[in-house]
């Protein structure tokens, strides 16, 4: 029986990047259009999809959603996350760490905040005692 050979895929010179970017919590769409920045040919997000599947990368953006293991920090326990008060007296979150205002609509911490980076890495650490 032949050994199948992978098909190389215009994405495999950016392979490390497309990882650190699904990593760093940004969905397909997102990284499909960084990466097309890079590239002289359009990309199509089904398209990086697919190369993401077939190379067995994640994208941690549902972190939190569908995995049971993650616990999802939340802003008001974190010493860096500040209420304040805007010129019309409404209130709104800044983290002060990243200086960056939270929006309203996040109940939980933003994908990009380091408490969720923290739980990352403590259920990375649980898989590889375990």
């Amino acid at each position: 029986m032949k050994s199948q050979r992978r098909k190389r895929s215009k994405f495999d010179p950016y392979i490390k990047e497309i990882a650190a970017l699904l990593d760093s919590g940004l969905s397909v769409g997102k990284v499909a259009e960084i990466i097309e920045t890079k590239m002289d040919d359009v990309v199509n997000s089904n398209a990086l999809y697919a190369f993401i599947k077939s190379r067995g990368l994640r994208s941690s953006v549902t972190q939190g959603g569908t995995n049971n293991d993650f616990s999802v920090p939340y802003c008001r326990s974190c010493k860096n996350c500040m209420t304040i008060k805007n010129t019309k007296e409404n209130e709104s979150r800044v983290c002060l760490k990243s200086k960056r205002m939270i929006s309203k609509t996040f109940r939980t911490s933003p994908i990009w905040c380091e408490l969720r980076q923290e739980e990352r890495e403590r259920i990375n650490s649980e898989r590889i005692n375990n």
